[in-house]
């Protein structure tokens, strides 16, 4: 059922807002880091800059670019060189402008207890060449930013495919639908913001700390107002920032629940328009959007108002400078000198906060990012050193198995299953096959019992060798978008004969090579060269390349018709004699080949023994009730 409005917005402006059963998804404890939910809003209120910002700034670069982060040290330098020419060209600029209003041939220029004297022709051309110099360093600083900005979104993206793929798939199970590409899209993206804050920060940081020891030698007592001034003006909009901060983990928490909302719908859509529920689908995503629209409305108003807040505040104080150093008749050059410095340094306090304020709004996803990548790399399947050549025994003792969320799959299953042996696998839906099929191909690990393969627990041998003695074959099979053969092949080592023969095994070679492009045939998602049937062989195929000791099959024929039924029971007819199956299925034809059956009910073995002795007919229709493919 759609939730109505009013809920929907409770949800989604809760930065704790638990994804309801609504929406058809779970919630992973991955979403949000727990450091980050047990923050209160006084820690918000902070001023926008502070050592643990700026620790946290370089935590992130570290995270994302790794030992290319000493690069980063580069920037500094670069910055106090594009500092010191910027000085120079803005003092130089003040001269000729001196001269021109005084209609001097020269000007004596005095700093630091140093004397010279210069022309306007010879002040012009300085400044000019210093234009050159300071355009080049700027170039070289714009290519380091950027180059690192890009190595560190690609390195967080690198991070999430290897601990993804590399975590336990048990562990998977219990993130939600869609997480990872959430993950890859808008949480990567934010990578590169530690690292253009760090640069944009240091570049302003160097140039405000050099003016302001220009300000000082220069005009002392404008320099310290400017200073007090700039500190009062930071603390009063320090609510403001501590608003703005809030505001973008709500952004965050609010777009993360639409992403998934809508990624269920997409999951849904048929069922939404036979259903007559799609308007409806369309509203609750539209009040999800609106929601977001106007948090990210505050939060992009008050990223633009802080920093223009700040600027005019600072130049009303120039201002004012500038009136008192008139009634009270301070030196004219000096003075300008440091009201042109105050004035310029306002560009850079304002850098400054729009770095600050960026980094914020991106602090929850990068979190978010980090906490993820961990939870995968830590949730690692233990493997061991063992090498496995065949399978010539499987052997479950007293066997239980519980999911997370506390619901007991399986309970003290004990089962034997030798090399040739075919074990069919049948009870009511929920009685936990499946659970047995995936942890038999070592998807999931018992909570308690033990699993023996070859009499040796299933956890001693090395990854390698199980994946090529192991492989399943489901009732919804799901292929790349790429050719036939790499589908078939998976990412494995295999040539063109070794799939040609796979496919050949699993009765699916004709039907490859009537296609246009025989082998080279684009299937997957957004191509429709396959029909179902012919989809599923090319499965079987893939799981027949390796020539595996032991075959799962989980409903693999349920959602065929007749003849796809038929041939891909055809096709298991030719797997070896020393293979062990086991059949997970409610089609008599794909059971008859069953040496023996067990009957599951509620996680249970209730029954053990011949068809009759499990009471297949209870529970197996006939091949008649297959549904089109």
């Amino acid at each position: 059922m759609i939730r109505d409005s009013a809920a929907a917005r409770r949800d989604v402006l809760s930065p704790d807002a638990k994804v309801g059963p609504e929406a058809g998804v779970r919630r992973s404890h991955a979403d949000v880091k727990p450091s980050e939910a047990g923050r209160g809003t006084s820690r918000a209120r902070l001023a926008n800059v502070t050592p643990r910002m700026l620790r946290d700034i370089w935590m992130y670069t570290g995270r994302f670019l790794g030992l290319r982060r000493r690069r980063l040290l580069l920037e500094p330098p670069l910055a106090l060189l594009i500092a010191i020419i910027e000085t120079l060209q803005l003092l130089l600029v003040l001269r000729l402008l001196l001269l021109l209003v005084g209609g001097e041939a020269s000007v004596k220029i005095s700093f630091a207890g140093l004397s010279v004297e210069a022309g306007f022709i010879s002040l012009a051309s300085v400044a000019g060449a210093l234009t050159f110099v300071n355009l080049g360093f700027r170039v070289l600083e714009s290519r380091l930013v950027g180059g690192l900005a890009a190595e560190a979104t690609s390195h967080a993206r690198n991070m999430l495919f290897e601990s993804y793929f590399a975590a336990d798939w048990q562990q998977l199970q219990s993130e939600r639908l869609g997480r990872l590409q959430q993950l890859l899209g808008v949480n990567a993206q934010q990578a590169t913001t530690p690292v253009i804050t760090f640069c944009t920060m240091s570049l302003a940081c160097i140039t405000l700390a050099l003016y302001g020891i220009v300000i000082a030698v220069m005009a002392p007592v404008v320099g310290l107002t400017f200073l007090a001034l700039a500190i009062g003006v930071t603390l009063l909009l320090r609510p403001l920032r501590g608003k703005s901060k809030r505001g973008a983990r709500q952004a965050s928490a609010s777009l993360r629940e639409l992403q998934v909302t809508a990624t269920t719908y997409a999951q849904l859509n048929r069922e939404l328009h036979v259903f007559a529920a799609h308007h409806a689908a369309t509203r609750h995503l539209e009040q999800l959007n609106g929601t977001i629209s106007e948090q990210f409305r505050q939060v992009r108003t008050n990223a633009r108002l802080i920093p223009a807040l700040f600027q005019q505040m600072l130049l009303s104080g120039v201002l004012f400078i500038v009136f008192v150093s008139w009634v009270l008749d301070l030196d004219a050059s000096a003075l300008g000198a440091a009201a042109v410095l105050a004035l310029r340094s306002m560009s850079y306090v304002q850098q400054v906060n729009t770095a600050t304020l960026q980094f914020i709004e991106a602090k929850p996803f990068l979190s978010e990012l980090t906490h993820a990548i961990d939870t995968q790399r830590s949730a690692r399947r233990r493997t061991g050193d063992e090498p496995l050549a065949h399978v010539d025994e499987l052997q479950l003792d007293g066997v239980t198995f519980t999911y997370a969320d506390g619901r007991e799959a399986l309970r003290t299953v004990s089962l034997r299953l030798r090399r040739g042996e075919w074990i069919g696998v049948i009870g009511p839906s929920g009685g936990g096959k499946t659970t047995l099929a995936n942890l038999l191909v070592g998807l999931l690990t018992p909570t308690s019992g033990s699993y023996l393969v070859n009499a040796r627990p299933a956890t001693d041998y090395r990854s390698s060798d199980w994946k090529s003695r192991f492989a399943i074959l489901s009732q919804e099979p799901v292929l790349l978008r790429a050719t036939v053969a790499e589908n078939i092949e998976f990412h494995r080592s295999a040539d063109a004969n070794a799939v040609r023969g796979a496919a050949e095994r699993a009765s699916v070679l004709d039907d490859i090579t009537r296609q246009p492009y025989g082998f080279e045939t684009l299937v997957g998602d957004g191509f429709g060269a396959l029909s179902g049937g012919q989809r599923q062989r090319v499965a079987l195929a893939r799981a027949l390349l390796t020539d595996p000791d032991v075959l799962i099959l989980d409903e693999p024929t349920s959602a065929l018709d007749l003849v796809n039924s038929s041939a891909v029971e055809a096709a298991l007819q030719k797997l070896s004699s020393d293979t062990i199956v086991v059949v997970v299925s409610h089609r008599r034809n794909l059971l008859s080949r069953c040496n023996r059956f067990i009957r599951l009910e509620q996680g249970v073995v209730v029954a053990e023994g011949s068809a009759l002795q499990v009471g297949l007919d209870e529970l197996v229709g006939g091949d008649e009730e297959a549904g089109p493919a």
